[in-house]
């Protein structure tokens, strides 16, 4: 079983309009309302691969309710930390005309340091219950920032092997713990080497530096360019198959599911890669974590690959 550890859930509030135009008034044509947060993207892309897997973070107030019954109808394990404070909203703003989307995220609840202790007694429970441990997305107030550092200690302590995506102050005390594998976007990754990575070559220089004093695996993705994965004897460039992406949030995160998926699987690390590639392209249909293992799998074989030689 995989933990999913993903401290700051929310409810993702989509709302679709034919043209965004800035200052003006607007009326939508559809929107959708759904628990949201990185983990769940991840929970959600999982369990579309029939893998089995279990969230744990933090809910609070009548949004937190609104969060575990969806997981509940969406049939999720969730293991929630209950706090005072009310869970945070994420928006999603979706330009239908331009296929373009405007994300404004809560920096989520303040948490209390007995709250906080009490998702340290949390994790210390599920830990031994699971294989994997996925550590996804950013904390919220009050956090300290070396808390996915913490976990990652603990996990490989009982002998876990552990993934982390994550972003912010949280990023760089939790890749020195040396999770087993990060994936990360381009921006995450100009934020670690403190070097540009804006096309396939830097991020296959910077995929290969991080590999060698973080992590076993690492992945740098690129959008719609692809992704590239760096290994302890490989380097491979992944990319998508053409496709009219239709809302693309959560599809690193689809990505990551993918990963962790395949490696379950012991999949070479060529296909390993088409799984990931092929997940999060998938989600670029639907965006949040949805897309049918029907899609992941027409995907996976149009996912072109491409070995990289990279000096360290």
């Amino acid at each position: 079983m995989i933990l999913i550890v993903s401290p700051n859930l929310a409810v993702d509030q989509t709302v679709h309009v034919d043209h965004l135009v800035a200052g003006q008034v607007h009326r939508s044509t559809s929107t959708r309302r759904e628990p949201g947060g990185k983990g769940v993207n991840v929970a959600r892309v999982l369990t579309t691969l029939d893998v089995p897997c279990v969230l744990m973070g933090f809910v609070g107030g009548s949004q937190g309710q609104f969060i575990a019954q969806g997981l509940k109808e969406e049939k999720i394990s969730f293991k929630p930390c209950p706090i005072q404070n009310e869970s945070r909203t994420c928006y999603l703003l979706v330009d239908d005309e331009r296929l373009q989307q405007t994300v404004v995220n809560e920096p989520g609840p303040g948490i209390s340091a007995e709250e906080v202790a009490s998702l340290v007694s949390l994790f210390r429970q599920q830990l031994h219950l699971c294989t994997w441990v996925i550590f996804s997305g950013s904390l919220p107030p009050g956090v300290p920032e070396d808390l996915y550092a913490e976990f990652i200690t603990l996990a490989h302590a009982a002998g876990k092997r552990t993934s982390l995506d994550c972003s912010g102050s949280a990023l760089r005390p939790a890749v020195q713990a040396r999770p087993f594998m990060l994936k990360i976007n381009h921006a995450e990754a100009e934020s670690l080497t403190e070097a540009p990575v804006s096309n396939v070559e830097q991020a296959a220089q910077a995929a290969a530096g991080l590999q060698s004093r973080y992590a076993a695996l690492v992945m740098i993705t690129l959008g719609g360019e692809g992704a590239v994965l760096a290994s302890d004897d490989d380097r491979y460039l992944f990319v998508p198959p053409a496709i009219q992406a239709r809302n693309t949030v959560g599809s690193g995160d689809a990505t990551l599911a993918g990963l962790v998926a395949g490696l379950m699987q012991g999949l070479p690390i060529e296909e390993l890669g088409k799984l990931a590639t092929a997940a999060g392209a998938a989600n670029a249909l639907h965006g949040g974590g949805h897309c049918t293992k029907g899609e992941i799998e027409e995907f996976r074989p149009r996912v072109q690959c491409r070995r990289m030689n990279v000096e360290r």
